[in-house]
């Protein structure tokens, strides 16, 4: 309220319940960023343009991730693989990004399905080491904080870690979380999807040095 905004853009998922208050303070527009896919990030964006009289960058914006989008798509079909996605924990714990997460509707649509079939509100969930190795996922993506990989190093020191096929092929690969797990829109699609190839993942081929 002190602020005194011309506009306020709110997510769904997260702030539904606080439109009612938000909408006396200013405009407000709720959109579904959190778990809305492609399609529906490029909609919310047409919905923002509008809004602050920008449509006409839209065109080329939308056109742009979609073709990038698409060979993504088509890349990782010639490579189908499963993977498990998350992040170290401070506790040393594994935190396998959830199927309801938005990540793992992107990595279907690029044939690298999440072999995690639970949904949290909170999208990640605890996963044991002795449940990683019986769900030995063709790849592994560990997300980063910061480039952070201390809460990575004291993790693999665990004897189990080496009967994954993922280590044993090194098929490890080392993205952003910010960018896979926090942030959702056209940019950190267009991100996600540069980072994918940048690690190797997309072709199948990791290039990191991190492995062990």
């Amino acid at each position: 309220m002190q602020l005194k905004p011309d506009l306020i853009v709110a997510d769904i998922t997260m702030q539904k319940d606080l439109y009612p208050l938000l909408k006396q303070i200013a405009p407000t527009i709720m959109l579904n960023g959190l778990l809305g896919d492609l399609d529906t990030q490029i909609k919310n964006t047409e919905i923002l343009a509008k809004a602050t009289n920008t449509l006409n960058k839209i065109p080329n914006l939308t056109k742009e991730l979609k073709d990038q989008y698409r060979k993504a798509k088509q890349d990782g079909a010639k490579h189908k693989n499963t993977v498990i996605i998350g992040f170290i924990s401070s506790a040393g714990k594994f935190q396998a990004l959830t199927a309801n997460a938005l990540t793992s509707e992107i990595l279907k649509d690029f044939s690298h399905p999440n072999l995690i079939k639970v949904s949290r509100k909170e999208q990640a969930t605890f996963i044991p080491i002795e449940t990683l190795v019986a769900m030995n996922p063709s790849n592994i993506i560990i997300l980063l904080t910061n480039g952070d990989t201390r809460p990575y190093s004291k993790y693999i020191k665990k004897p189990l870690w080496y009967k994954l096929n993922a280590v044993k092929t090194k098929k490890i690969y080392f993205m952003d979380r910010d960018i896979w797990a926090k942030n959702h829109g056209l940019l950190a699609t267009k991100l996600l999807i540069d980072e994918a190839y940048e690690t190797g993942f997309i072709s199948n081929k990791p290039n990191n040095e991190l492995t062990f």
